[in-house]
Formats: C-alpha cells, sequence, structure tokens
C-alpha cells in the first residue's frame, strides 16, 4: 500500500490564519431581544436616551428643600415629600419642605440642607409646635425648623439630565452589553434592543474508539475505547463565549456517516466545530470530506499544540450562506487551545464584533520558572498567571506538563503563554506575552487590599499581619521588614520615589547596589581599577589626553587588567533594520547604515567587527527570529535594531524583543530617553528596549537617523565595559 506520508497542505502562521478564519466570517442578521436576555450580545445599532435621567429635580439626600436666599433661621415646614410622590406643592422665602432621597424637588425650591445641618426650634415659649428630631424622622405635626447652616442654589440637588441628556447616544453599535448596560437600559425604560444573533455552532466528535459518558450503561470494558472528553468540553465553553451550542454526537470514522452528517449540520448551523480525524492517519477522513463537499481554506498551523487544525466554509443548500467548519484535532488540550485562539474569534466576529473585539486579552508576564523552547514551532503554553503584590506585577507559572493529551494542563490555567520558535529556554523573571482566557484570581489573603476580610477565619499572627492591621486578633503588626500591602507602605513608598531626600539612597559608608558590591576589586572609590581606568567620554567630545583603554573583549591578545597602551577591545555587531517599506523595497534603509557608521568611527572607545546586517518588516515573528539567529549563536556581542519603536500601530519591535530577553536593562533605557530630551521633548515618544539574551546586549533605536545619533551618544561609551561583563571577564 502507497501511504501518503507528508501533507499537501501548506504551514502557516496563527496570525495568518485567523486573518483568514475573519475574512471568511460575516456577521449574523439582527434579532430585537428582550433586555433580560440582552447580556453579552453586541448591538446592532445606537442605543439614544428617551428621556433625561433624572427626569425632574431630585433630591440627592433626606432634608430640607428651601430657597437658597432664606438662608440661616427658623424656616416654616409647610409639608412633606417623599420619593415616588408629586410634591403639589410650592415653597416660598422663608419655608421649607421635608423631603427623603430621590423625591422630586416641590415648585420653587432649589436647593436641599440635609438634615443633620437643621435641628428643632426652641420650643420654650410654646408659640412653635414640634418634636424631637432624629436622622430621617420627622413628626408629623413639624411646623418649623431651625436651619444652622445655609446652601448655594442647586447644593444637594440632581438636575434634569444631570445623569443623562434626552437624546444622548449611550451605547454604539458595536458595543457588548454588560450588567451595567442592562441596568442602564431599564433605568432608560428601554425593554427591548436590536443585538446580532447568538450563533449556532453544532460540535461533532468524530472517532470509532469514542464512548459518550452520558449514554446509558456507558462504560470502557477494560478494551481499547476512552470517554469522549471533548464535544464535552466544547460544549460548555461554548455557552460560556456565548454562543448557542448544538449537540450533534459521537460519528462512527466511516466516509458515508461522517458526509452525512457534515451536510446535516451545515443545514442547520452557523459554524460547526469537529474533532479527530484530521491527522495522517488511513481513518482521519474530514479534511478530504471537507474537500469533497466545501472549500478548506488551510489545513496546517505553525504552533503547538494543534498543527493539522483545519478550517473550511460549507454552503448551506442553495442559500448562498457560508457555513464555518472548524476541523480540530482529537487531543483534548489541542482541542481546547485551538478553539481559544481560532474559533473564538469567529464566533465574536458572527456576533458583530470587529476584528480588533475578536482577540484575546494580552498581557506582559513575568515567568515565574524557566520554559523550554521549541525549535519548530511557536507554543501556547498553559499557564496559571496571579499578581505579585510585591513585585508589582504579573506572574506566570507554568500548568506543568504539556502534553497535548493531557487536559490537567488546561485546569488552573487562565493564560496561554505565547513562547517563540527557538532552540534553548526562556529565563525565569523573563517577560512574556500572556493571553488570557479566564480571569487572574484573588491574591494571597495576606497581600488582599482588604485584608481582614481576605484573612477571616485563619490562623494568622503579628507577624504575619501588614503594617496597620490586627493579625490573629492581636494588636497592629510593628515589624518594619513586612512585605505585605498597605496604603501606609504605599504612600510612603511614592514620597521616597519623588522625593530621595526622604530616604532611599545609601548613606556615607554604606554600600549601594553594582558589581563593585563586597569585591576586592573595590578600592572604596566607587570603582573598581579598571573602571577608573576608563572613563566614560562621548564620542562628541574632543581631548587631548590619551585614557587607558577599558578592558579588551575575550580573545584578545591582552587581559582586562593589563596596564599600558593596547589596542582597543573588539565589539561584535548585528545591526537588524526594522521597516515594512524598507524590506518592500520601496524606501530606502536610512537607520541601519547610520548605525553602523556610528559604531565605526575613530573616536570610540572599541573597534567594530560588524559580522551582518538585515532588513525585516514589522512583523513580530520575523524580528525575534533574526535576533535570536544572531545572539543564540554566541558569535555576537551586540545587537542593534532601528526602527519601530514609536506609537503606530505597526511600530511592534518592542513587543518583539520583550519577551525573548532574559534580562533587561532598565538603566540603558533611562540613558538613551535622558540624552534623546536634552535635543527633543519628543524623544519621549519613542519606547526603547534594552537587556540581554544569552552574552549579547540588545538594544532598540528609532528609525530616525537623527534619533540613532543621539541615542548612541549616551550608548557608545557604555559598551566595552558591559560587553566585558557578559563575557563573564573580572571587572
Amino acid at each position: 500500500m502507497d501511504r501518503v506520508r507528508e501533507s499537501t497542505f501548506p504551514m502557516i502562521s496563527v496570525d495568518e490564519a485567523i486573518v483568514q478564519i475573519l475574512e471568511s466570517t460575516q456577521s449574523l442578521t439582527a434579532v430585537e431581544v428582550l433586555i433580560s436576555n440582552a447580556m453579552g450580545c453586541i448591538l446592532q445599532e445606537d442605543v439614544l436616551a428617551p428621556h433625561a435621567i433624572p427626569p425632574f429635580p431630585a433630591s440627592i439626600m433626606d432634608g430640607y428643600a428651601v430657597q437658597a436666599s432664606s438662608g440661616e433661621g427658623v424656616l416654616e415646614v409647610i409639608g412633606q415629600v417623599t420619593a415616588g410622590l408629586d410634591p403639589g406643592l410650592e415653597v416660598g422665602p422663608g419655608q421649607a419642605v421635608y423631603i427623603t432621597t430621590g423625591a422630586k424637588l416641590p415648585k420653587g425650591a432649589d436647593a436641599v440642607i440635609k438634615v443633620e445641618d437643621t435641628k428643632s426650634p426652641d420650643l420654650s415659649d410654646g408659640t412653635i409646635p414640634g418634636g424631637e428630631r432624629t436622622k430621617g424622622f420627622v413628626p408629623a405635626e413639624e411646623t418649623a425648623v431651625q436651619i444652622c447652616k445655609g446652601v448655594v442654589a442647586g447644593r444637594n440637588v440632581r438636575k434634569v439630565g444631570s445623569d443623562v441628556a434626552e437624546g444622548q447616544v449611550v451605547m454604539q453599535k458595536g458595543d457588548i452589553l454588560t450588567s451595567t448596560d442592562v441596568g442602564l437600559l431599564a433605568a432608560l425604560g428601554v425593554a427591548k434592543v436590536l443585538v446580532f444573533s447568538k450563533p449556532k455552532v453544532g460540535v461533532i466528535s468524530s472517532g470509532d474508539e469514542l464512548v459518550d459518558p452520558m449514554a446509558a450503561g456507558a462504560a470502557l470494558d477494560g478494551g481499547a475505547r476512552i470517554f469522549d472528553a471533548n464535544r464535552y468540553t466544547l460544549l460548555a465553553l461554548l455557552t460560556q463565549l456565548g454562543a448557542e451550542p448544538v449537540d450533534l454526537g459521537i460519528v462512527r470514522d466511516q466516509g458515508n456517516a461522517l458526509e452525512e452528517a457534515l451536510l446535516s449540520a451545515a443545514n442547520t448551523c452557523d459554524a460547526v466545530i469537529t474533532t479527530g480525524g484530521v491527522s495522517m492517519g488511513d481513518s482521519d477522513l474530514i479534511k478530504p470530506l471537507l474537500q469533497k463537499i466545501g472549500k478548506v481554506h488551510f489545513g496546517r498551523i505553525k504552533m503547538k499544540p494543534g498543527k493539522p487544525t483545519t478550517f473550511a466554509t460549507v454552503p448551506r443548500g442553495d442559500s448562498g450562506k457560508e457555513v464555518l467548519f472548524f476541523a480540530l484535532p482529537g487531543n483534548p488540550v489541542s482541542c481546547a487551545v485551538t478553539t481559544r485562539l481560532l474559533v473564538q474569534p469567529a464566533l465574536r466576529k458572527l456576533s458583530g464584533a470587529d476584528p480588533a473585539q475578536c482577540m484575546l486579552p494580552q498581557v506582559s508576564v513575568k515567568l515565574g520558572q524557566t520554559l523550554k523552547l521549541d525549535p519548530e514551532r511557536p507554543e501556547y503554553h498553559r499557564a496559571s498567571v496571579t499578581w505579585d503584590s510585591v513585585g508589582c506585577c504579573l506572574v506566570a507559572r507554568s500548568t506543568g506538563s504539556q502534553i497535548s493529551s493531557r487536559l490537567l494542563s488546561m485546569r488552573g490555567a487562565n493564560a496561554l503563554l505565547c513562547l517563540p520558535q527557538a532552540q534553548g529556554v526562556m529565563e525565569a523573571g523573563t517577560y512574556a506575552t500572556a493571553l488570557l482566557i479566564d480571569s487572574i484570581p484573588a491574591p494571597d489573603p495576606k497581600f488582599c487590599f482588604h485584608y481582614k476580610a481576605a484573612t477571616l477565619g485563619l490562623a494568622l499572627g503579628e507577624e504575619d499581619a501588614p503594617e496597620g492591621s490586627s493579625g490573629g486578633g492581636g494588636s497592629p503588626s510593628s515589624s518594619s521588614s513586612s512585605q505585605y500591602v498597605s496604603l501606609d507602605r504605599m504612600a510612603k513608598k511614592a514620597k521616597v520615589l519623588i522625593d530621595p531626600s526622604q530616604g532611599g539612597a545609601p548613606k556615607e559608608g554604606e554600600e549601594g547596589e553594582g558589581h563593585h558590591q563586597g569585591t576586592a576589586a573595590s578600592d572604596g572609590l566607587g570603582e573598581c581599577e579598571c573602571c577608573r581606568a576608563a572613563p566614560v567620554v562621548p564620542p562628541s567630545t574632543t581631548t587631548t589626553t590619551t585614557a587607558p583603554s577599558p578592558p579588551v573583549a575575550p580573545g584578545r591578545e591582552l587581559g582586562p587588567h593589563e596596564t599600558g597602551p593596547r589596542a582597543r577591545p573588539v565589539v561584535r555587531a548585528c545591526v537588524l533594520t526594522v521597516s515594512d517599506r524598507c524590506a518592500a523595497g520601496s524606501a530606502e534603509d536610512r537607520g541601519g547604515p547610520k548605525v553602523v557608521d556610528l559604531l565605526r568611527q575613530e573616536a570610540n572607545p572599541f573597534e567594530l567587527d560588524l559580522v551582518e546586517t538585515a532588513v525585516v518588516p514589522d512583523e513580530i515573528e520575523k524580528i525575534q527570529t533574526a535576533v535570536m539567529r544572531w545572539t543564540d549563536q554566541g558569535k555576537v556581542d551586540l545587537v542593534i535594531t532601528t526602527g519601530g519603536t514609536g506609537f503606530g500601530l505597526r511600530d511592534r519591535t518592542p513587543e518583539a524583543l520583550r519577551p525573548i530577553l532574559h534580562r533587561e536593562a532598565p538603566g540603558l533605557v533611562f540613558a538613551l530617553l535622558q540624552e534623546g530630551t536634552k535635543n527633543t521633548p519628543l524623544a519621549v515618544l519613542s519606547r526603547p528596549v534594552a537587556g540581554t539574551r544569552e552574552k549579547s546586549l540588545i538594544v532598540t533605536l528609532p528609525g530616525s537617523t537623527k534619533a540613532v545619533k543621539e541615542n548612541l551618544v549616551a550608548l557608545i561609551p557604555l559598551l566595552p565595559r558591559i560587553v566585558n561583563l557578559l563575557n563573564d571577564n573580572a571587572c
């Protein structure tokens, strides 16, 4: 038998796959629904306020409606009005009406005196009847009140339309309705809204090995069969995503039965998800069947897990409508991950969302552990993302073994880490992009903002309590070393950052941070001998003296601490220009050559060994691939990129490089921005990134040749020392 051993489908990126899916997806028709059923729906049209809120001037609190000009003193009480009743009264000078919160202001009144600012008049002469007053209660026989504190007109009154003006657009087409929106619609008296229909999504599990766990007498009987987990996972997930799931059961691996099931699903559903039958086995029939009854847009994706995922469109009879078909792998994790990455955006588009709304929420997270990278495919690693209250950042931790059959790796996962295709690892402490698939959990109780409530019932001693809180029923902790969250601590920390005189800087005789701290190389002057022998001199500075050269890079003849005249150290560098237009040949690359020219200046404290230059478009994967190809070979000391650091939608260099750094260098970023702002305040509009990967320094520069020159003025004097330290030379 001549078996097919290679797929005929080209491998495409996840980004391209999503593009093809969204381009093939059309929003469903509009339907009018009751607001009680509108939660999570997407509006098909704007909602305008049919009337103002409030529709009348209303009291903000319990008190007395008065004319502000009446001022302080004793006023005649002519009646009272409560919420929901039309007052039918008119307030004149020297008069007042008792009023409750939310009640309509009587005619003539222009302010409300809160009840706490009033008291009963002196009744000693018996001329004015009245009674003892408490907050929120006024005797029915009250005829006068003493105003202790006057107000200006408008005080404690909600004006007509102060919340919502009549005719105001309160919601726009494309808005996803939340619980607050439903409440606002109710407040406006809007009972029905026009929304996009919820997509009806059919789910089919294919495979001779599957057993329905809910079928009567379901059992595996010790044979070669397994329970169908995918279908129930998808049915629950589709409900969570706001779709209308349709259970189409299990279909065996038989051509006629599968074809009939697929065609039947196309006639009743807006989208269909199948699981299993998309790999290279003899029983994997889904792809050829979809080619027969429709159009297959792609059949392989460069991703892990989910490589054989297939997307097709199948016509529904003679209606001309195209039904979306997602043929997902049979492994449970592959099925769940590809549903999130590929099916979920399509469901949002069917429901009326624009492409930006279809994407998963995205955050930057610090890795809580070192993760191995895949050299063949980018990986979507299941992780749990939590908030680190001490480090003030989001931290991601793997859910364990990532084998695609292990559904447990999805349990507890609230994010998919976007790990690049590369050799080696991403070290703990580096940053990566995470796509959120669930909410971030509550913090550790000891770090919770509402500490006492969160730790209720926990046996905590004083040493566990944050500053200003009582732990375990004891007295407030006085420990100054506590790292728990408190408003007082946050305020103190902010004060130190704003005003260094409040603390934080090392005192005389104390050691600060740095590579010299606690080493024998330090002579007490803050620098070791080799660093003081290599003063930082900007390339633009003219000097008549020749300072000793900085330490020599590895492989040079002289060691780092040798004295006397010696050759400049060598810095091996690569330069990457990031620009769509330069990569396409429609614009001249000026930034890259400018970087090379400045690095080659004779005044520099090093000699340039230019290893390679390249130009790539503003594509995250291509930027990462180019940089990692240079750094991971261990033959490059420096990688400088130019372009893609601004605020443009295609400026993505920082987003590409930050996740692949092993260590960030915020001090260099500060130096670049500081030097730039000496020339123009607009320098702060650049988003530089600096850090190390392996033994290479990576720095991003703007695309402007002027900005390149300004940035390198700050960077060039530091390079010999940085390269020396990265190559493990004692300093």
